[in-house]
């Protein structure tokens, strides 16, 4: 059986907990009962779920580091660079054995990399769940980061950037986090700066893995149809001659009270423009976190939103229009994104205004802030119903709140949220002085001016 078959099964097999009988959230509650958590000697967390209503295991091993840990480096794309690096081979498996060892116990490698983590995982039949584990295990461990391999990926990753360029919904995403923060590295792509990137030598590369690459900045989460014992032991035995290090914590700065608007744009061969308006929020574990998710649900999610209805259906100013709330490990971001055409750019910008003043007054019925909890509930519970959105859940909480069982809290504090809530949310954050505004569009013709000069916006923010 297939790994694409093992996938159809799954989704067949596992209870959707949306449609339980009893309270969902109970119904996590009961299924988080299975969680064991074991810190081993070496101070490396193990989170393993047994989950035996399909034939299938998640393995996952989250590091630490991210874009933002890379000290000296900042900017340079290492942390990125390590997850392209570490699948190229150990100290007894080839640059190819790796991937060719899980594909042919039937499964798929892959990993990814944020500001704050980077995470390598496999998804295969859980008869081979050994092999995820041996073949991980030894990835992050024994990568030798060999030469020829680091010139190739190199090349990859420069292919990266060029993508990226030509992408605008990238480019956009690039100048707000550049805007929004002037302090802490989050300012800094995942990806890095090309001209930084291209100075990193393969000594830069191993000094990062030796760095960040520590048994007590790392957690192993296993879910699936296992027997937990069985997979403590070959874990404890993977890593057994794993030993701690002495570890410099990489201290971040904090970002500073915004308190002035703020404004960039950039230009380029585009037939329409595009904005991003955000707002500095609060990281995941802040009370507030669950009202901001619920009122960019009720203002920006689906047809039947507030931006959506006002913008796109009434005034008919906007292509696409939404809000999202991004609260990670630190402050995070509350943000409205648009597409429009680019003659409209000052009205567009002026009927986001009011809509946001507006959320301010509480004015919010019981069917809207039910129907956004309802959308949530069923897009976070949605993801349980795999071995991989499982694990990666309490991961999540245990990386970013010292419980993996943290996703109850967090939905049944979403299910308390108030209109009064929204409302106080939207008075604490959304605030003009707090706003960062940025804005990709069309090159103008010789002599033609923006739709809005940035001097004028910015007088219009204060």
């Amino acid at each position: 059986m297939n790994l694409h078959t093992l996938k159809v099964v799954l989704l067949m097999l596992i209870p959707s907990l949306m449609s339980h009988a009893g309270d969902p959230i109970e119904t996590l509650r009961a299924a988080n009962d299975r969680i064991e958590r074991t810190v081993l000697d070496n101070g490396m967390i193990l989170l393993i779920k047994e989950d035996h209503s399909a034939p299938v295991v998640s393995v996952q091993i989250w590091v630490g580091s991210g874009a933002i840990h890379e000290g000296k480096n900042l900017g340079g794309g290492l942390s990125h660079y390590m997850e392209h690096m570490i699948f190229k081979g150990t100290d007894t498996r080839g640059p190819t054995d790796i991937t060719t060892e899980i594909d042919e116990a039937g499964g798929e490698i892959n990993a990814y990399t944020a500001h704050d983590r980077t995470v390598f995982y496999t998804d295969l039949p859980s008869k081979n769940w050994q092999v995820g584990i041996d073949v991980l295990a030894d990835a992050v461990q024994h990568a030798t980061l060999p030469e020829s391999e680091w010139e190739r990926e190199k090349e990859v990753i420069l292919r990266e950037f060029a993508m990226g360029y030509d992408n605008p919904s990238r480019v956009l995403t690039k100048l707000l986090w550049e805007t929004a923060f002037r302090v802490h590295p989050y300012k800094y792509p995942v990806i890095g700066y090309e001209d930084i990137f291209r100075g990193m030598t393969r000594d830069d590369l191993e000094a990062y893995f030796h760095q960040h690459y520590t048994p007590d900045n790392m957690m192993v989460v296993v879910v699936g149809d296992v027997n937990a014992a069985d997979v403590r032991a070959r874990i404890k035995e993977a890593f057994k001659d794993f030993k701690r290090r002495p570890y410099e914590r990489v201290v971040l700065p904090a970002e500073p009270q915004q308190i002035s608007p703020r404004f960039a744009r950039e230009t380029g061969p585009y037939e329409l423009s595009r904005l991003h308006m955000a707002f500095h929020t609060v990281p995941l574990d802040h009370p507030d976190a669950p009202a901001l998710d619920i009122l960019s649900a009720v203002a920006g999610d689906g047809r039947s939103s507030r931006l959506y209805r006002d913008l796109r259906e009434d005034r008919r100013i906007v292509f696409g229009i939404d809000a999202w709330s991004h609260t990670p490990m630190y402050e995070g971001l509350f943000g409205i994104s648009a597409q429009f055409d680019p003659a409209r750019e000052a009205e567009v910008i002026e009927a986001i205004e009011q809509q946001v003043a507006s959320w301010s007054e509480g004015d919010y019925t019981a069917a809207e802030i039910e129907k956004a909890k309802r959308a949530f509930l069923i897009s976070e519970l949605g993801a349980l119903q795999t071995m991989n959105g499982q694990a990666a859940a309490i991961a999540s909480g245990e990386y970013y709140a010292g419980d993996p069982r943290f996703s109850e809290q967090f939905l049944a504090s979403v299910d308390a949220v108030t209109a009064e809530d929204l409302a106080r949310v939207a008075r604490t954050y959304l605030k003009p002085a707090n706003r960062t505004l940025v804005i990709l569009s069309p090159e103008t013709e010789a002599g033609e001016e923006p739709a809005e000069s940035q001097e004028s916006l910015t007088s219009d923010m204060t």
